[in-house]
């Protein structure tokens, strides 16, 4: 890619370096697209159901910390 991208501008009033850059900047953002599904996750990863977890081992872990700070 940096090889093309010197060629590329070859005669042209643009350094290879920031043509370079926009095109990887092209390629970094389809990627992120591609990963984030329609739930709004990226990945495996979604943030907003790690932030608001409210399953029976994190209430019970929860209840746990509360009994042995509350000692």
């Amino acid at each position: 890619m940096a090889a093309e991208s010197l060629a590329e501008s070859a005669g042209e009033r643009i350094t290879p370096h920031i043509r370079y850059r926009y095109r990887m900047q092209e390629i970094l953002e389809r990627e992120l697209k591609q990963r984030r599904d329609l739930s709004g996750m990226v990945g495996d990863l979604d943030a907003a159901s790690l932030a608001a977890d409210r399953s029976r081992i994190t209430r019970r872990d929860r209840r746990a910390l509360r009994r042995r700070f509350s000692r």
